[in-house]
């Protein structure tokens, strides 16, 4: 076999000529916000491009997105920047960040290099904000194999400390949030060797764990309750339109009932913002590390069938002002 040769394209002004006009409208694109969000850790639908060249002050912020698998609020600011980074742009994320209405809960700052000063300032925000908001620095290639089309390389330069942080390795931490972290990380596992949509997250201490479904204010959500002895998967609604999503789905319920199969329960969760479609397995002991295949392969089964059944008309649900005057008599 003839194996081709890697080759880095070191000037990208060729493939986008301008950086407001060309790169952050390709960035913002579906397919390749995807690629971004892959990269940082999301999953490849775990941003959700809301504005681009939105207007702070006398400032455009390049784009802005929300984090899909947040409960509430999960802004994230994006700055693209040719060429190696600069002291202007480091000013102008802080900018745009205190000007959002929403608080911003990740910054993103793209460019084709990295300067180490700026690195370590990036480091230095991450390690002194009490972890409430997290910077990325991340430099953006191109490469190709002979003549083959160009392909773009998002590399992480700087992240968050706790996206790098060991959670089984905190003292602190409880027997039970240990098992937390272990159940969920074997669960995983599973989902990866399955080769599904479905992306997980590194395991945590707490008794569920989130999937995104490709917009924000819904998820998937794995729960393992201790105290009652069952594990549940469900598609969560939350937020402003939580109430007003579950309206839009409910009127295809008998439809999506007949194609998940029998199991689902749909409750409205009067007085909580949040509402849920879920199922429900009982009498489960997750301190039983021998009945983790079984555990582990219902849910498997269970979040992929709500990924294939929910995220298409998720994605086409009509949440606008507008759309719930068009449901009016």
């Amino acid at each position: 076999m003839t194996l081709g040769k890697l080759e880095k394209i070191e000037n990208l002004k060729p493939i986008w000529p301008h950086e407001a006009r060309s790169f952050t409208p390709w960035l913002a694109r579906p397919e390749n916000i995807s690629q971004l969000s892959e990269a940082i850790g999301y999953g490849p639908e775990g941003l959700e491009v809301l504005k681009v060249e939105d207007n702070v002050g006398a400032f455009y912020a390049d784009i802005v997105a929300r984090d899909t698998l947040a409960a509430e609020g999960g802004l994230v600011l994006i700055e693209n920047q040719f060429g190696a980074t600069n002291h202007d742009h480091l000013g102008k994320i802080i900018t745009y960040a205190a000007g959002q209405k929403e608080p911003v809960r990740t910054i993103v700052w793209i460019a084709e290099k990295l300067r180490d000063e700026h690195r370590a300032a990036l480091d230095w925000l991450n390690g002194n904000t009490a972890g409430t908001i997290g910077f990325f620095g991340i430099e953006i290639e191109l490469w190709r194999i002979g003549e083959s089309p160009p392909a773009p390389r998002f590399s992480v330069v700087s992240r968050p400390n706790e996206w790098v942080r060991d959670h089984a390795a905190d003292p602190d931490l409880s027997d039970l949030r240990k098992l937390y972290i272990r159940y969920w990380d074997a669960l995983g596992t599973l989902i990866r060797r399955r080769k599904t949509l479905l992306k997980p997250q590194k395991g945590t201490p707490a008794q569920w764990t989130n999937f995104s479904i490709g917009r924000a204010n819904f998820a998937l959500v794995a729960t393992a309750a201790g105290k009652n002895g069952a594990i549940r998967a469900e598609l969560a609604m939350t937020g402003a339109t939580g109430k007003l999503a579950f309206a839009r789905l409910v009127s295809q319920q008998a439809e999506i009932d007949a194609a998940y199969g029998p199991g689902l329960e749909w409750d409205h969760m009067p007085g909580r913002q949040q509402t849920r479609i879920s199922e429900t397995l009982p009498d489960v002991d997750i301190w039983n590390v021998s009945d983790w295949p079984r555990q582990h392969g219902w849910l498997a089964d269970r979040l992929d069938r709500l990924h294939r059944l929910f995220h298409d008309r998720i994605r086409a649900l009509d949440l606008t002002e507008q759309g719930q005057a068009d449901d009016q008599p």
